[in-house]
């Protein structure tokens, strides 16, 4: 009998980070636009919204670098010419899986490239994905249109 509980425990986690690695709750994708407006507004610059498109090529980037654990930026051409937008950029980043969406706000923040993009007034439209690799990393892809 401990053996089978042991096993449906097992299966249960494994369930959960198999789902967890496929799928960013929105909620999780939300309390990310989230951070980025906080930083935003207290620089005076209007919000960001969620964009449908830029949530497309975000979450499969993150879904490409979480299969390849491979911290790499997408071809942004591809993104420019699949939207409305003119101009894009991207933020991306790899952490612990239980990485809060305040910590990765911290990482970008911290790091001048990724800093100017998200204090970029051009920017009106942001899109994020995130995927947990088989280790239970994070990969992380914030995609931003203005």
């Amino acid at each position: 009998m401990a053996a089978a509980s042991m096993l449906s425990a097992r299966l249960t986690a494994a369930s959960i980070a198999a789902v967890r690695r496929l799928l960013a709750p929105p909620a999780r994708i939300s309390s990310v636009i989230n951070a980025m407006n906080g930083d935003r507004s207290a620089s005076g610059l209007g919000q960001l919204c969620a964009n449908a498109a830029l949530n497309g090529y975000a979450q499969s980037w993150a879904n490409w670098m979480a299969q390849n654990q491979s911290l790499t930026h997408q071809d942004l051409g591809a993104v420019l010419a699949g939207t409305a937008f003119n101009n894009v950029a991207e933020n991306i980043l790899t952490g612990p899986g239980g990485m809060s969406s305040g910590q990765m706000e911290s990482a970008w923040m911290a790091s001048p490239g990724h800093r100017e993009n998200i204090l970029n007034g051009a920017y009106t439209a942001a899109g994020v994905g995130i995927a947990y690799s088989s280790d239970g990393q994070v990969w992380v892809s914030v995609e931003f249109g203005g």
